[in-house]
């Protein structure tokens, strides 16, 4: 009867035994597993910073074209006024020196 009790007793303790290390491995999944989740987060959060960086980036150089671009076709119609104005100019001054003296 005795051998019975302790080998009660003793499946106890191992019993006892296998629930704490359960509880212990429990916990460092648990651990693992928040600090995953927060690396996760770090490195998203990183990658999103990055993104918008790039986005960013990507939108002012484009800006930055079309400014150059339609400063550049800006410019060229202004000369081509100018150089219409100026073949333009001795017919004007001819009228005008007309009408005034004329």
């Amino acid at each position: 009867m005795k051998e019975i009790i302790d080998s009660i007793l003793k499946a106890e303790q191992q019993a006892e035994q296998i629930v704490a290390d359960a509880k212990v491995k429990a916990a460092k999944i648990t651990g693992d597993g928040e600090a995953q989740v927060m690396k996760v987060n770090a490195t998203s959060q990183e990658d999103v910073k990055n993104a918008k960086r790039s986005a960013a980036k990507a939108a002012q150089e484009e800006a930055d074209e079309l400014y150059a671009k339609r400063l550049a076709e800006a410019r060229s119609e202004g000369e081509a006024l100018v150089k219409e104005a100026e073949k333009n100019l001795d017919d004007a001054v001819n009228f005008i020196v007309g009408k005034v003296l004329g």
